[in-house]
């Protein structure tokens, strides 16, 4: 049943307010403690609710809760020792399941098992990151070929998409 179902079978008066935001925080606080229990740094639903931005709503609120509630960045940072642990980028792709940012930034900066496929699917599923692997020490020659044209592809996808693109052609094509 849906939230705002529920409030309305316990009659409570509308759907919002103090009450959501209690909800969300119980939702924040759960997958914390979840988290915490199973040794983990992250998990889907730290992911979803982060992805979603519930966890900076729960983070912004002005709430009694005492607890504070980590900022999604120093949640990551917890991945960071473990991906530069890893040598076979294989292991790495599972943080890749994962769609916050703030998971694929930690492995584009710090991933010490850099390989073509991992370089090709970071950067598509996030090319904001793209910076960050290209300034990543571990990148060798093939990765770096390989990152050149990532870069090419969201380039020219960027521009094929954007409204001027045609006008932007013709006007570089012609001689000044």
């Amino acid at each position: 049943m849906c939230l705002a179902r529920h409030c309305e079978a316990r009659g409570e008066e509308g759907y919002g307010g103090d009450h959501q935001a209690e909800m969300r925080y119980a939702l924040v606080r759960g997958a914390l403690e979840q988290a915490r229990a199973e040794g983990r740094v992250w998990t889907p639903v730290i992911d979803m609710l982060v992805k979603r931005g519930i966890w900076e709503s729960v983070r912004n609120a002005d709430t009694n809760n005492n607890e504070k509630i980590p900022d999604p960045e120093e949640l990551a940072d917890g991945l960071i020792e473990w991906i530069r642990e890893q040598t076979d980028p294989k292991e790495l792709l599972r943080l890749l399941e994962f769609e916050s940012w703030q998971v694929h930034q930690r492995l584009a900066v710090h991933a010490t098992a850099l390989d073509e496929f991992l370089i090709t699917n970071v950067s598509r599923i996030t090319p904001t990151a793209l910076p960050e692997i290209a300034n990543n020490p571990r990148i060798d020659a093939k990765g770096r070929s390989r990152l050149a044209f990532e870069c090419w592809a969201h380039i020219s996808n960027v521009w094929e998409i954007s409204p001027l693109s045609r006008v932007s052609r013709e006007w570089i094509g012609r001689r000044h």
